[in-house]
């Protein structure tokens, strides 16, 4: 697994062989940051769900300022840990072992510019979007920025109050929803 893009282009990333953990294929973090190309840059990014954090990496290479990484499996903080360390991005990166709906609220006022989820296919579309609500409540989510869940097509989710959806892509059975504060 490698980076895709940004100032990283080409670097390589350690991943987890672990049945919970599915780290998000190249073909879709590239698509998501086409599609949010100029947005990242200088933004506070919350990687929520982290996996091995390729996402969040992703976002620092595309210019975010500073990527906060939650993720409740120990061993793949401890992949992030060892990822983050190799691409000398200690400094601006910070990973929290928990998992997130438990420590959701510890965000609140926290102003992200951007948050991306990628909750486990087991979550239905109103569990995430009981998430992203709470987000909201909490000013956890700056106005104008940007959420991106990744989740199964099946599992739709309801477009909650305080968000508009502003796009969608498939990818086979995986879908990622771009919702705009």
């Amino acid at each position: 697994m490698k980076v895709i893009s940004g100032r990283l282009k080409g670097r390589k990333l350690l991943f987890l062989k672990d049945k919970n953990i599915r780290p998000t294929k190249d073909i879709i973090r590239e698509s998501i940051f086409d599609v949010l190309r100029g947005r990242v840059a200088g933004e506070r990014v919350l990687d929520l769900f982290a996996g091995t954090g390729a996402i969040g990496i992703e976002a620092w290479s595309e210019g975010a300022k500073e990527v906060v990484f939650v993720e409740s499996s120990y061993h793949a903080c401890r992949v992030i840990k060892k990822n983050i360390e190799s691409l000398s991005l200690l400094d601006d990166c910070k990973i929290i072992n928990s998992d997130v709906e438990k420590i959701i609220n510890s965000f609140e006022n926290a102003c992200f510019g951007m948050i991306i989820a990628d909750p486990p296919y087991s979550y239905s579309g109103k569990r995430i979007s009981d998430i992203i609500s709470i987000l909201i409540n909490l000013h956890v989510i700056k106005k104008g920025g940007f959420i991106v869940i990744e989740h199964r097509e099946k599992n739709k989710i309801p477009v909650p109050d305080g968000v508009s959806l502003y796009k969608e892509k498939k990818y086979g059975k995986v879908q990622v929803s771009y919702f705009k504060v």
